[in-house]
């Protein structure tokens, strides 16, 4: 049978009684589910792998991003170097729990144009305090699309993603505590939209000036 990786099962030696199927994306009982037994009963045989980390690392070599690589849930990251975690952990992206707006929750990539692209805008708003044309912004995450309503919203989900990245990077690099894979809650988007927080300032000190005068 002809490798391919979209469609594949891995036993990983510190994972006791389940196979992961990359095509369901889920870690599944290799008599009940998954689809495993007409794997092997078609000669398919699962490729074994140390641990569940490096089969992140080998789902983000393959170009696989999303959910194939989120749901693996890493514990053990085995001879991953630095730099595989990080790739894999961005090949993952981030599930974001939103306490301020539910509609801002989703699975966010973290990896490609998508997140180059967040960047530039996060500058724009930076610069300006106002979203691209100063209107709603549609973003593509890997669940749903998401509509950032106000800069403050978008620069909260960045803020988030943004900190839940520097955190596998200082795990990565100086150990610790390793992070919760896939999920940030630090992004709860902030209550107040700072073109509005602008427009008053501007009001209150345009009212000042003409009590002075």
């Amino acid at each position: 049978m002809e490798y391919n990786p979209t469609d594949w099962y891995w036993l990983a030696a510190n994972r006791q009684g389940v196979v992961y199927a990359s095509k369901a994306m889920a870690w599944v009982d290799p008599v009940l589910g998954g689809g495993y037994k007409s794997f092997t009963g078609a000669g398919g045989i699962a490729t074994n792998i140390a641990t569940d980390g490096e089969l992140a690392d080998v789902l983000a070599k393959t170009g696989m991003l999303g959910p194939p690589v989120l749901n693996v849930q890493p514990g053990n990251w085995g001879a991953a170097t630095v730099l595989d975690v990080i790739a894999a952990v961005q090949a993952a992206g981030c599930k974001i729990t939103s306490a301020g707006n539910a509609a801002l929750s989703a699975h966010y990539p973290m990896a490609g144009e998508p997140w180059a692209t967040m960047a530039q805008v996060q500058i724009g708003i930076n610069a300006t305090g106002t979203l691209p044309g100063n209107t709603a912004l549609p973003w593509a995450a890997y669940d749903k699309q998401v509509s950032f309503a106000t800069p403050a919203d978008f620069a909260a989900v960045y803020e988030g993603l943004s900190a839940y990245l520097q955190g596998w990077k200082t795990w990565a690099y100086h150990g610790g505590t390793m992070p919760s894979w896939g999920a940030s809650g630090s992004a709860a988007a902030r209550d107040f939209d700072i073109s509005a927080s602008v427009k008053d300032l501007v009001s209150r000190v345009e009212a000042l000036e003409a009590t002075v005068k």
